[in-house]
């Protein structure tokens, strides 16, 4: 068979190696005949960095999560299936609320589509879901003022990433502080995908969350040390700080190695801030676009 070509100007090995994990994680490499946007940031990427941190960033993509809005409903119908039914049939009432803070109130979130995703595709698919015809709101200020009445319901608030899980015990808090959730309630966090930091926040709080991928931190928790030319965790964040001095992402920023160093390696419908920088950050970089295979949208 003939290999294929490589349109870009790094080695042969890199690029098939890019091609094995593209093919890995089922990512299209090519869509009628052109190669697709993200495959061809990362060669254009993977052209602008020396050796040691192409190595890295093909290390990195090897555990990326890359979870597109096509994939949101699907994923969202597996997270919920992992709430016991126990928990969904002990309950007369229930509502599915954004998991979005009070300051955000009238923005549009991620959240907000989390919502409209669970009423129109998501809840008809899940039968002991269905049964119980829980109420879905868009904003829980109508949810508050029409079900005032209401005794102990359960409470299934939604968001698509949980990071630091800053934003959601923020949100939590603030909804009990407002009595939006009540003495009586029970409450269930649900997330296509967060952060081990994130939940512990969350479960520290007192509410159970439930998610269908969980992801810990990229180099600082990753077991696959030592690997090719990386030793250990420490030798191997100091590889990606001399890329991010490179990128502007310096010691002293919040965003380093991702917002409150997450070390997050997820895109969603928009790629958190809480992955590293490299593959998000729409920056100039001597005098050139930054190359991200997918970049963020700031809000």
């Amino acid at each position: 068979m003939k290999p294929p070509k490589n349109p870009f100007r790094i080695s042969f090995d890199v690029y098939t190696r890019l091609r094995n994990i593209f093919r890995k994680h089922g990512w299209p490499i090519r869509v009628e005949g052109r190669h697709t946007d993200i495959f061809n940031n990362y060669g254009r990427l993977l052209e602008r960095l020396n050796h040691q941190h192409q190595e890295l960033i093909l290390f990195l993509t090897e555990d990326f999560l890359h979870c597109p809005i096509e994939h949101y409903a699907k994923t969202l119908i597996r997270a919920l299936n992992r709430i016991e039914r126990t928990k969904i049939d002990a309950f007369e009432k229930i509502f599915v609320l954004p998991l979005v803070p009070i300051e955000d109130f009238g923005m549009s979130k991620s959240a907000h589509f989390m919502s409209y995703l669970c009423r129109t595709e998501v809840v008809p698919k899940i039968a002991h879901l269905r049964v119980k015809k829980p109420n879905v709101y868009q904003d829980i200020r109508d949810f508050n003022r029409l079900e005032s009445g209401r005794h102990g319901s359960l409470l299934l608030f939604l968001d698509d990433f949980i990071g630091t899980g800053k934003t959601a015990c923020k949100a939590l808090d603030d909804y009990r502080n407002e009595n939006y959730i009540k003495g009586d309630d029970a409450v269930i966090v649900t997330a296509l995908v967060a952060q081990e930091q994130g939940i512990k926040a969350i479960e520290d709080l007192g509410y159970e969350v439930f998610t269908s991928h969980v992801k810990s931190r990229g180099i600082s928790d990753s077991p696959r040390f030592p690997h090719g030319t990386f030793t250990d965790a420490t030798a191997t964040l100091q590889i990606m700080s001399i890329l991010e001095d490179h990128l502007g992402y310096r010691e002293s920023s919040h965003l380093r190695f991702g917002y409150k160093r997450s070390e997050a390696l997820v895109a969603m419908m928009n790629t958190p801030d809480n992955t590293f920088p490299v593959f998000w950050s729409n920056r100039s970089v001597d005098g050139r676009k930054w190359p991200a295979p997918f970049p963020r949208v700031e809000d």
